[in-house]
């Protein structure tokens, strides 16, 4: 037993060196799955102005181009992999062999007189199944390898983390500030510079006071250092020099939960999640209540669009609310700031994105909002601010000049020269005033309102998957033809593989078999030979797993470079229309790209070669068997057909299974795409905690469904497994009557029972790993269905005409358009338009 046992440490020992030696380079292959991430995110969520360039094809390529390193860290990794395989191979194999040795020994030099050769060969059957066993859990020890490669970094990360500089939602300092009351900020001598610029400063000993209830405005050109004032306010950094006090106190006094919690933003661009236009608002507010929503609308001048729309405030936005107009976001943006009642509202350029109208409807929305409250306005636009009751000209992060509009005027410089060049920029002698009178009374002041009036909620069913899960496998399949000297490889080094159990088995009886000698150096002579087989055989095994499993990982990575990069590309040549659908976001397509190609991998690793050796032995078993006893290998056949009967059924659970699992991560990994992309608007709405909360709601909803998964699969799982142990007293029972017949002699037997526990042990292994491949099955369907989808407006096609020598003639010809996600509402009816070459045409609204 000490001598047999010695394989048990020696395997354990070789599982630590696989960890070790593959850490490095999972945590390498990861990174390189993440910087292609970080371009999918980024392409896809500016899908229209890559459209807009043509940049399809260079934005794929930059695609692949970050894929290509995971060749060679597969290469790596498949190489040490198979090597941990054939070494567990060898231990199998040779301790097995140094037992019959050891126990020929000890019977014939009389160190043990009383050992026979039952207690020889249950010792050794015993660690040789012990071994096999952990042989078959390498699949699932490199995965459990893997994950615990990938959580170190994020644990660490974890444990390193400065607590004091995280924004966590439960912070508490010592003061707080009153919502109800207005707030009075002085900056006193204030220097900042960006963590990653540190030596130049973006504000440069800046002093200024905000009275409560003042409306101050902060002009310059760009990068004088404006936004960089509202974000110390927000306290999104703390300032390098000098120190900024709100109502008498340092800002850095105040918890930040609360001190943002009294500020209202509007920026120039404002950020929406993907959900109706009641939670947006409500994102101003915990807790805050329909009247309260309404309230703020009416405030912002939104609430009447809002209740033009077919289902009101339950509208979905879209992504970062791409179903709605500029003027509406802004509006919007605008009732998500008031529903809070802040002391201190911040307007940074929250008009300079719109046009005459909705300027005009955002602007009298902002004036009102100002009233009886402290407000910090940022513009470009002059003629918003001109009765500010304090305006503040900045450049190169210095205050160059400050006072009211008159006196500034007076003064007749920066100021004065900033208006002067707005005035010479308008394309006529008009002000900015006169314009927006004559074209603004005329214009729609719904304009945009009028394309969203009966906008129908999108519809979010998934189509349901009905296509072969083995045809849509075999055609991914067949992406890798370029591989296919690799792939002959594979499925020979497999079926080499699997006919070594055969060998094994074969050598093993005859070992056994030796004992069935009336001479002891006839036994010895024997055992001799057939160990020596048996120790080539582990050399052999080793040898061709290390190939095996070297040209799998190369092939596996290849497929799943060549799957994704073609995804991508299949992404990108769909129509615009096709992202306006909610489970076409953002997040949910770069989930798609990451797990779908993943879950094909799994097929193409290390549970691929375990199946191609499985079918390899089945069928080597199985013919020997029919050879020599055709009634005990019907027993076996019919484990076999009860074990393939519940891996199919398992199959088909886990898929359905699989698919709720999908839908669930692709939610989680909205919510994460969407608090990520947008942190600072999180962080200023206090909406840490609420993102966490949804966040941990689906991945506890995926854990529900796991576990209850577990529960309903487990217990057949369970059960199945003793079906081999109480088929084995049949199959003996059957042996000693055929042998009673004389169908059958002693030496058929053992070899027979040689074969079968290895046999038994394969059928399970095999049918388990079928059945955890219900994740993969789902995956090809879904790759093959966005595979085969013809888009409407084909983004990458390369025919039809070229244009040559474009003269700028433009005609639009009685056209009928609606947008795909509101089908019902005609944008464009009978619409006809000529545009001459060199003409400048201007198109706008009228009520």
């Amino acid at each position: 037993t000490l001598i047999v046992i010695i394989g048990e440490p020696l395997s354990v020992g070789a599982a630590y060196m696989l960890s070790k030696l593959t850490a490095r380079t999972t945590i390498l292959e990861l990174e390189s799955y993440g910087s292609a991430g970080q371009v999918a995110q980024e392409v896809l969520a500016a899908f229209r102005t890559v459209t807009a360039f043509n940049a399809q094809h260079n934005e794929q390529n930059r695609y692949a181009s970050k894929l290509k390193y995971n060749t060679k860290y597969a290469l790596r990794k498949g190489l040490i992999y198979g090597c941990f395989v054939g070494v567990l191979m060898i231990f199998t194999y040779w301790t097995t062999a140094l037992g019959f040795l050891a126990g020929i020994w000890l019977k014939t030099t009389g160190k043990h007189p009383t050992l026979d050769i039952g207690q020889i060969v249950v010792v050794v059957t015993c660690m040789t199944e012990a071994l096999q066993f952990f042989g078959y859990l390498a699949p699932s020890l490199k995965a459990f390898f893997d994950a615990c490669n990938v959580a170190d970094p994020i644990i660490r990360y974890i444990e390193g983390t400065n607590i004091d500089h995280v924004e966590i939602s439960n912070e508490k300092s010592l003061k707080r500030l009153e919502v109800t009351q207005p707030v009075e900020i002085v900056f006193d001598d204030v220097s900042f510079s960006y963590p990653n610029r540190q030596q130049e400063f973006a504000l440069k000993n800046v002093s200024f006071q905000v009275k409560a209830g003042d409306t101050v405005a902060l002009v310059g050109s760009s990068g004088s250092g404006k936004s960089t004032c509202v974000q110390l306010l927000l306290r999104f950094y703390d300032t390098t020099k000098g120190r900024i006090n709100i109502n008498g106190h340092s800002i850095e006094d105040y918890e930040k939960e609360n001190l943002r919690q009294i500020i209202g933003l509007v920026s120039q661009e404002p950020i929406l999640f993907a959900t109706s236009i009641k939670e947006n608002i409500s994102h101003g507010k915990d807790n805050s209540t329909f009247d309260e929503i309404i309230e703020a609308a009416k405030q912002a001048n939104a609430h009447d669009f809002i209740m033009k729309l077919p289902h009101k405030y339950d509208t979905l936005v879209g992504e970062r609310g791409v179903q709605l107009s500029g003027g509406q976001r802004q509006r919007i943006a605008l009732a998500r700031a008031l529903i809070r009642q802040p002391s201190l509202l911040l307007l940074d350029e929250a008009t300079s994105a719109l046009d005459s109208s909705s300027e005009k409807l955002v602007q009298e929305a902002l004036d009102r909002a100002a009233q009886d409250r402290t407000t910090i306005i940022i513009a470009h636009r002059l003629s918003t601010i001109r009765y500010a009751d304090w305006i503040i000209v900045m450049k190169d992060g210095s205050i160059v000049e400050q006072g009211p509009h008159d006196d500034l005027m007076a003064m007749k410089q920066s100021y004065y020269e900033l208006v002067n060049q707005q005035q010479m920029n308008l394309t006529t002698s008009e002000t900015h005033e006169e314009v927006n009178q004559r074209i603004g009374n005329q214009a729609s002041t719904e304009s945009n309102d009028d394309i969203l009036t009966n906008t129908e909620e999108i519809v979010t069913k998934v189509p349901q998957n009905k296509s072969n899960s083995f045809y849509s496998l075999m055609k991914l399949f067949k992406l890798n033809a370029p591989e296919w000297p690799y792939l002959l490889i594979i499925c020979l080094t497999g079926i080499l593989c699997g006919g070594c159990y055969p060998a094994f088995a074969y050598s093993l009886a005859e070992t056994i078999n030796s004992f069935q000698e009336c001479s002891i150096s006839a036994q010895m002579n024997r055992v001799i030979v057939f160990t020596r087989i048996i120790f080539i055989l582990g050399i052999a095994s080793c040898i061709l797993r290390v190939i095996h499993y070297t040209c799998l990982g190369l092939v596996g990575t290849r497929l799943t470079n060549r799957i994704r990069t073609k995804a991508f590309g299949c992404m990108l040549r769909q129509e615009v229309g096709w992202y306006d659908q909610p489970e076409n976001n953002t997040g949910a397509l770069c989930g798609r790209l990451s797990t779908d190609a993943l879950a094909i991998q799994s097929l193409t690793s290390a549970r691929l070669g375990l199946l191609i050796e499985s079918l390899s032995l089945l069928v080597i078993a199985l013919i020997i068997g029919l050879i020599f006893s055709w009634q005990l290998i019907l027993v076996v056949f019919g484990l076999i057909v009860f074990e393939m009967t519940f891996a199919i059924l398992e199959v088909r659970r886990k898929s359905k299974v699989q698919t709720l699992i999908e839908t669930a991560f692709a939610n989680a990994n909205e919510v994460l795409t969407q608090s990520v992309r947008n942190l600072r608007t999180v962080f200023q709405l206090n909406r840490q905690e609420h993102i966490l909360n949804e966040f941990q709601h689906i991945l506890d909803e995926i854990y529900n469904i796991t576990r209850l998964s577990t529960y309903k699969g487990g217990v057949p799982f369970a059960l199945s497994f003793p079906v081999a142990t109480l088929i084995l007293p049949c199959l003996a029972q059957l042996a000693v009557t055929l042998l009673d017949r004389n169908l059958i002699d002693v030496e058929r037997i053992v070899l027979l029972f040689a074969f079968v526990p290895f046999t038994f042990d394969v059928i399970q292994v095999s049918t388990t790993i079928s059945a955890d491949l219900a994740g993969t099955t789902a995956a090809a369907n879904h790759i093959n269905q966005l595979f085969e989808r013809i888009p409407l407006i084909d983004n990458m096609a390369t025919s039809g005409k070229t244009i040559e020598n474009f003269s700028g003639s433009i005609q639009f010809d009685n056209i009928t358009f609606s947008y795909p996600t509101r089908r019902l509402v005609k944008v464009l009816d009978g619409f006809q338009l000529t545009i001459q070459p060199g003409m400048y045409t201007f198109l706008c609204c009228i009520r």
